[in-house]
């Protein structure tokens, strides 16, 4: 036996290991009330309260399996169109700060061959992905556009945002330039819980299973807004990869690609102080992360401008680059609580994503008014 096993032996021999029981004793004791998680307890949206410890023998296996391979993330940068000209040096500014993923909002009236050409102008050798982030109602256009898209760049349609919930036509071959969003920002602005977005979000993703087929399961983005709450925020995404293998298992499907996520961060309405969304920003960006977001999007704390656009992604150098939370693999596995919170906000979220199912699915809860209803 070597003699640093010996000294770690002859160390750890002092200290007795304790229970739970014993600890439990102990802050009962000092807070002066048994029923102390009543107290000290973490009370979340839809979920008991948290404990504030937890033991390994608690943690369910399913919930310790690695969630995902790596935690590299894609710098993202979101480029209004409502200047092709514009956009186009806006795209410019981000990929010379950083930016590798750009996404391009259009929401006018149309979308012309013309005005295309002059958002992508001179980035056909960018080696950037460029996301065009385009209306249902537009999605017409992504047949017109393919035959001249230089540089590759997707299309991105969010078929059930702003409260479309009529199937888009056009777009039924799924092909690999076409990107479904599963949008479930909407809902986080309505104040709805972690567990509520999940089950919209799987509920979504379901219905685009049955109508477009299992391949566009390898099409599927989820959007996800992080909001305030560090740890909740951190343990939803790890949450969605374990729902999103569920609902492949449940398809019966073969080929199981990982979940494609993108963690928006907006400007928080209530702060308005520049400084206060910035740290907020920051904050949320490390949650993003740590849960496992393949894509990072941060919009400007402040009214745009090219200050405030380099100052939003050097937060991602910042954690990329002298943080390095690029290079750990799930960083958050083995911390019991964030195991137990993640598997309670699974746990939940594929209860309410079985009722939304049981009422005929996402649509027509949709249709009918009843998508609250059954999620509460």
């Amino acid at each position: 036996m070597s003699e640093s096993n010996i000294d770690r032996q002859l160390f750890f021999s002092e200290f007795p290991s304790s229970s739970k029981e014993e600890w439990e004793k102990i802050v009962a004791e000092d807070i002066g009330d048994p029923d102390y998680i009543s107290k000290i307890g973490w009370p979340i949206s839809g979920l008991p309260a948290m404990a504030p410890l937890y033991t390994k023998d608690e943690i369910a296996h399913s919930e310790t399996l690695p969630l995902f391979c790596t935690g590299n993330w894609q710098l993202c940068e979101f480029i209004p169109d409502y200047n092709p000209v514009k956009a186009n040096l806006a795209i410019k500014e981000a990929l010379n700060g950083g930016a590798q993923c750009c996404i391009i909002h259009h929401r006018q009236s149309e979308f012309s061959a013309d005005r295309f050409k002059k958002v992508t102008e001179d980035l056909a050798d960018s080696g950037a992905e460029l996301i065009l982030d385009i209306h249902p109602s537009d999605a017409g256009a992504i047949l017109n556009l393919r035959s001249i898209t230089s540089p590759k760049i997707s299309f991105l349609v969010d078929t059930f945002s702003e409260n479309n919930s009529d199937h888009i036509p056009g777009i039924s071959d799924s092909r690999t330039d076409v990107i479904f969003g599963v949008n479930s920002t909407l809902y986080h602005k309505t104040d709805a819980s972690i567990a509520h977005q999940l089950a919209v979000s799987l509920s979504m993703a379901s219905e685009l299973l049955l109508t477009e087929g299992q391949k566009a399961a390898h099409s599927i983005l989820f959007r996800l807004e992080t909001g305030p709450l560090y740890f909740p925020e951190l343990a939803k995404l790890r949450a969605l990869r374990i729902l999103w293998h569920n609902l492949l298992d449940a398809y019966e499907m073969m080929e199981k690609p990982d979940a494609q996520i993108i963690a928006e961060i907006k400007q928080s309405e209530a702060q308005r102080d520049a400084t206060n969304n910035l740290l907020i920003s920051v904050s949320k960006a490390m949650a993003s992360v740590l849960g496992g977001a393949d894509k990072l999007l941060i919009h400007p704390f402040d009214a745009p401008s090219g200050f405030t656009n380099r100052i939003t992604r050097n937060i991602q150098h910042i954690l990329r680059d002298e943080a390095h939370l690029n290079k750990t693999a799930d960083p958050a596995a083995g911390s019991y609580f964030i195991e137990k919170l993640t598997g309670e906000i699974a746990q939940e979220a594929w209860k309410r994503f079985g009722n939304i199912e049981k009422g005929g699915g996402f649509l027509s809860s949709l249709q009918n008014g009843q998508i609250s209803e059954v999620l509460s």
